[in-house]
């Protein structure tokens, strides 16, 4: 049943994070802004999911569905690495730099606060 949840989880996450890159990542933004959006919001709900099924007050089927499912799909680090790598190959060193350093500071920096917060 486990495998299920992922399945479906996985399919919903993927999915929203398909309509966050057709909404937000157009050629007219110097950053892809949907991507980078993605990356921080998964990380701060896979914290309170994280820490919802640690504290058990989230099922196996639960975590299965939301934390490996859903947040695993729609956050994206192969895509992530692609765009990083055409900044660089495009030699747009200052745009690459604020990139991955926006996005693993950040996505970092949500991560400890909320695991210090509810733990």
């Amino acid at each position: 049943m486990n495998s299920v949840m992922v399945c479906i989880g996985g399919c919903i996450g993927a999915m929203a994070r398909y309509g966050a890159s057709l909404q937000w990542n157009t050629n007219e933004r110097a950053i892809p802004i949907g991507t980078w959006v993605v990356n921080v919001l998964g990380s701060i709900m896979l914290s309170i999911v994280y820490i919802a099924y640690q504290h058990q007050w989230l099922t196996t089927l639960g975590w299965s569905f939301l934390g490996i499912g859903f947040c695993g799909a729609f956050t994206t680090f192969s895509t992530f690495s692609l765009e990083l790598y055409e900044f660089i190959d495009k030699g747009k060193w200052k745009v690459a730099l604020i990139y991955a350093g926006t996005s693993i500071g950040i996505s970092l920096f949500v991560v400890g606060l909320m695991l210090f917060i509810f733990t």
